[in-house]
């Protein structure tokens, strides 16, 4: 009986565990796909320059519009859905 209970148990567990895993990189993985403003300034300022507001947002405009583009690739019927 117990090595059924531990088995059960164990497979109750990984799928759990799984579960969460997915959920976490999920979140990371939307976090990630849109920079904010001061890691922006960071990488411009590694460059060398100091940037502007308006070069920010547009640099953060153009990563979410390319974001949403390959995303559109990776699922076609996605669209549709809408």
């Amino acid at each position: 009986m117990v090595p059924v209970a531990l088995l059960v148990g164990a497979i109750i567990g990984f799928f759990i565990g799984r579960y969460v895993f997915e959920k976490q990189i999920k979140e990371w993985q939307k976090k990630m796909e849109e920079p904010d403003k001061e890691q922006v300034r960071n990488m411009l300022s590694a460059l060398g320059k100091k940037p502007s507001e308006e070069q920010v947002n547009r640099f953060i405009n153009m990563t979410k519009s390319s974001a949403k583009k390959d995303n559109s690739k990776k699922n076609p019927l996605k669209k549709n859905k809408k």
